[in-house]
C-alpha cells in the first residue's frame, strides 16, 4: 500500500484567524479524516443536557420586547421538513434579554440546532405588537450552546440563516435536510455561522477564513431591507415587502421573505433595493442596487494557479486542479486549504480535467507532462484517498492518448473514460488503470479530436468532436451508435436528472437541448446571460447552471424534470446572468456540492467562488445523472407560492426549490 507522501499540516493556514473560530474550521475541514497522521474528528463528546442559554433580540438598534424564543433541531426526513422544538419557549425582557435555563436536552453532540425569535414589539408605542416579526439565529451543533457566552438575534444573524440555508428551509419551523445528508446541513450551518457571528453580529464572523472574502456590504444592506419590515408594527412596510419580494402572493413573516429574496436572487432586484428604508439600521451598506442577492465567497491559497477543473468527494472537499502548477489543491467545505501550498506530483502538468470514483479515488488529465514521463504526451494521474488522506500518486498512459482533456467515470463500473485534444482516440482504462480497449483505443470518425466526455447512466459516453462540431455517441463497450451534427462551437455537456442530455454553444451563446436518443429538440436557447458559455452542470433539482467565458457571470436554466411545471430549457437567471457582485475575471468550471453551494474556479484571479447556497444539495461525488445529496431521500419540497409564478418570459423569475 502506498504511504502518505510528507506534507504540511493542514489548517496551517488558519493562524490568521482567532483562536476559537480556527478551531471551529479546522474541525469541520478534518471532520472524520484520520489518515496520514490527521487527528480525528474531536466531536465526539457526551451529550450535553440543560445547558442554560442566554441572548437578546434586537430590531436594528431598538431590543424587541414580549418576542418568543425558541430552540429548534433541524428536520431530518427530507429538504425542508419540519423542524422540531428543543424544550419550552421563552419571553424576551424589556430590554430584548431571554434565559433558557435548562429545560431542554440535546438529541447528539451534532444535532443541529437553530433559534427563533417571534413577535415582539421592536422599540414602539407600549402595546405594538409585529405578529410578522420573525428572525432566526444559526447555533450549529447543539454541543456549542455549553461554549456560546450570549446568543444574538437580529436581521443580521437572520439573513446570513437564510442564505445558507435556502436549500433547506421553507420557513422557520421547517428546516431540514435529507436523512443522509447531516454533514450537507451541518456545512451549511457553519457557513451562516462563518457570514455573521452569532455572539456579535460582526460581519464577516470570525469563523470566515482568513484565506476568504465575502460580500459584506450586500449582506448588511439585505438586512436593512428585511429590518424595515422588521422595525415596523407589522402591516403597511411589510405588506409591501413580501409583495415586492413575491410578485403579489405574500409571505408568511420576515425571515420567510428573506428566504423568498435569497432563494430567488434575480427577482425584482432594484424594487426590493429601493424598499430600504433612508435611515437604515446598520452602516456599511451598499450605495447602489446589487446586480442580483446572490452571497459569494471567494477564497485564496491552497496553490490555486490558473485553476480550472473542480471535483468534490463524498466527505464535500473540494478539489482543483491547476493549469499553471504541478499541484492540485484540496479544500474543505468551508474552503479551508487543507495544503497551504497545494499537493504537489511530478506527473501533475496542466490539470484540464478531473473526476472523483465511488471510493474516493482522484483522476486527473494531465494535457502534457514534464516530458520524462510521456515524451510530454500527457497522463492520467490517480491520487488514492482512504478516510480523506493523500496516499500517493500513481499515472496512467493508455494506447492512443495524446493531451488528455477529459475525463469521466462509469458510474456502475469505476471505469474512466478519456478524450485526447491532440488525436482522435478516445480510450477507456479500469479504475486500476488496465487498458480496456484492446491496445488502441476507439478511434473517433472523421478529422479532429475529442474534447470533452460526459457518461449517461448506462456508462455510455458521449463525446464532442472538434472542430467538426460534432457530438459522437458509444455503447458502453466503446461501439460508436449516434453522430449529431449541432453545427455550433460545443464547449461542454451534462446530464439532468432525466437523463436528457445538454451542450453550451460557445460561439453562438446559445444552450442546446438534446434527448437521450440525440435528437436536437431546440438549439437557440438564449438569454440568462449566456455569453460565451462553456461550463454547465446539472443539480439535484435539475437547475442547470452554466459558466459563462465573455462575461464572468453565470446562468441559470430549466432542465426536464417531470415534476415541475416548467419547460426544459426555461431561464431563471436575468439578462446580465448571475454573480457580476462577485468580481469575477475568468470563470472556468463548476460543481454543486450537498449543502447546495455553487462552487467556481476562476482561472485568472487564481480564487475559488462558493455561491452560498444558491443551488440543490446534490450527492457527491456525481457518477452518472446528479442525485439529490442522502439518495435515500429523492422528493422535492416545493414551496407554497410555486403555483404563483411569473410567465417564462420573465427574467430574473422565481423558481421551484428541492
Amino acid at each position: 500500500m502506498p504511504t502518505c507522501k510528507p506534507t504540511p499540516r493542514p489548517c496551517a493556514d488558519l493562524r490568521s484567524t482567532s483562536a476559537a473560530a480556527a478551531r471551529i474550521l479546522c474541525t469541520a475541514a478534518l471532520a472524520g479524516l484520520t489518515g496520514c497522521g490527521v487527528a480525528p474528528n474531536p466531536i465526539a463528546s457526551p451529550i450535553v443536557a440543560h445547558a442554560a442559554v442566554h441572548g437578546r433580540v434586537m430590531g436594528g438598534q431598538q431590543p424587541v420586547a414580549g418576542a418568543t424564543i425558541q430552540l429548534y433541531q433541524v428536520g431530518t426526513a427530507g429538504n425542508a421538513s419540519a423542524s422540531a422544538t428543543l424544550g419550552t419557549s421563552t419571553t424576551t425582557d424589556s430590554g430584548g434579554g431571554f434565559d433558557i435555563t435548562g429545560d431542554y436536552t440535546c438529541p447528539s453532540p451534532t444535532t443541529q440546532v437553530y433559534l427563533v425569535s417571534t413577535q415582539g414589539n421592536p422599540g414602539l408605542s407600549p402595546g405594538t405588537n409585529n405578529a410578522v416579526l420573525t428572525m432566526v439565529t444559526t447555533l450549529g451543533d447543539c454541543i456549542n450552546l455549553a461554549t456560546i457566552p450570549f446568543i444574538q438575534v437580529s436581521e443580521i444573524t437572520t439573513v446570513a440563516s437564510a442564505w445558507a440555508l435556502a436549500p433547506f428551509a421553507s420557513g422557520y419551523a421547517s428546516i431540514g435536510a435529507a436523512p443522509n445528508n447531516a454533514s450537507g446541513i451541518r456545512n451549511a450551518m457553519i457557513t451562516a455561522m462563518a457570514l455573521a457571528d452569532n455572539t456579535s453580529n460582526a460581519v464577516p464572523s470570525p469563523l470566515l477564513p482568513g484565506n476568504a472574502t465575502m460580500e459584506t456590504a450586500k449582506l448588511i444592506s439585505l438586512a436593512d431591507l428585511i429590518g424595515s419590515c422588521v422595525n415596523s408594527d407589522g402591516t403597511t412596510a411589510c405588506t409591501q415587502l413580501f409583495f415586492d419580494a413575491n410578485d403579489g402572493s405574500g409571505s408568511a413573516d420576515s425571515f420567510q421573505v428573506a428566504l423568498q429574496i435569497v432563494q430567488n436572487p434575480g427577482f425584482h432586484v432594484g424594487t426590493l433595493f429601493a424598499d430600504i428604508p433612508a435611515q437604515a439600521a446598520f452602516g456599511g451598506g451598499l450605495g447602489a442596487a446589487p446586480n442580483d442577492w446572490t452571497m459569494s465567497i471567494t477564497y485564496t491559497g491552497g496553490g490555486l494557479n490558473m485553476p480550472q477543473p473542480i471535483a468534490i468527494d463524498s466527505t464535500g472537499t473540494i478539489w482543483v486542479g491547476n493549469t499553471n502548477a504541478n499541484v492540485i489543491s484540496p479544500f474543505s467545505p468551508q474552503g479551508v486549504p487543507l495544503y497551504p501550498t497545494g499537493y504537489a506530483d511530478q506527473s501533475f502538468d496542466l490539470e484540464l480535467s478531473m473526476a472523483i470514483d465511488s471510493s474516493g479515488n482522484i483522476f486527473v488529465a494531465n494535457g502534457t507532462d514534464n516530458g520524462s514521463l510521456n515524451g510530454g504526451g500527457g497522463t492520467i494521474s490517480k491520487v488514492s484517498v482512504t478516510s480523506g488522506a493523500i496516499s500517493g500518486v500513481n499515472f496512467y498512459t493508455p494506447p492512443g492518448m495524446f493531451g488528455p482533456s477529459s475525463v469521466a467515470l462509469d458510474p456502475n463500473t469505476n471505469d474512466l473514460w478519456i478524450t485526447s485534444a491532440n488525436s482522435n482516440f478516445l480510450s477507456e482504462i479500469s479504475d486500476a488503470g488496465a487498458d480496456l480497449t484492446g491496445g488502441s483505443g476507439y478511434m473517433n470518425p472523421g478529422t479532429g479530436a475529442g474534447i470533452y466526455v460526459a457518461l449517461d447512466d448506462s456508462g455510455s459516453p458521449y463525446v464532442i468532436n472538434a472542430p467538426s462540431d460534432t457530438i459522437l455517441g458509444y455503447t458502453a463497450s466503446g461501439v460508436q451508435s449516434n453522430i449529431w451534427v449541432v453545427g455550433l462551437q460545443t464547449a461542454a455537456l451534462a446530464f439532468d436528472i432525466e437523463g436528457n442530455f445538454w451542450a453550451t454553444d460557445t460561439s453562438n451563446s446559445q444552450l442546446v437541448f438534446l434527448g437521450p436518443a440525440g435528437a436536437v429538440y431546440n438549439n437557440t436557447l438564449t438569454g440568462g446571460g449566456l455569453n460565451q458559455p462553456g461550463a454547465i452542470v446539472a443539480d439535484a433539482g435539475d437547475h442547470l447552471w452554466i459558466v459563462n467565458q465573455g462575461v464572468p457571470t453565470f446562468s441559470e436554466f430549466s432542465g426536464t424534470n417531470d415534476s415541475e411545471p416548467y419547460a426544459p430549457g426555461t431561464v431563471f437567471s436575468p439578462t446580465t446572468g448571475f454573480g457580476l457582485d462577485a468580481a469575477m475575471s475568468a470563470p472556468d468550471d463548476a460543481a454543486v456540492d450537498a449543502s447546495g453551494n455553487l462552487w467556481i474556479t476562476d482561472n485568472f484571479l487564481n480564487t475559488l467562488v462558493a455561491f452560498v447556497g444558491i443551488a440543490v444539495p446534490t450527492e457527491t461525488p456525481v457518477l452518472g445523472l446528479p442525485l439529490p445529496a442522502g439518495t435515500s431521500y429523492g422528493g422535492c419540497a416545493v414551496h407554497p407560492h410555486d403555483n404563483t409564478r411569473p410567465t417564462p418570459a420573465q427574467a430574473g423569475r422565481l423558481r421551484p426549490r428541492c
